[in-house]
């Protein structure tokens, strides 16, 4: 059940990125850095295991400020 529900939220992430690329960089910024925090939550909790599912998972500031750089600031 939580494995499909991985892949199904894989295959929505495609989906939004494919939207993503075909409209303005500008203007969706706030869109991609919001997509790369969840996605890298889903692949977090991918990867300490998705039976545990009730346990937090969280970004390092880190983590969220080279997002933030990534996606925002260094992507125009």
């Amino acid at each position: 059940m939580v494995s499909k529900l991985a892949a199904r939220a894989h295959v929505h992430f495609d989906e939004a990125r494919t939207a993503l690329s075909q409209l303005d960089k500008s203007k969706t910024r706030p869109a991609r850095m919001m997509m790369a925090v969840y996605d890298r939550l889903l692949q977090k909790l991918e990867a300490r295991g998705l039976a545990h599912i009730h346990v937090k998972v969280r970004l390092t500031t880190l983590e969220k400020l080279w997002l933030v750089l990534r996606h925002g600031v260094l992507s125009l």
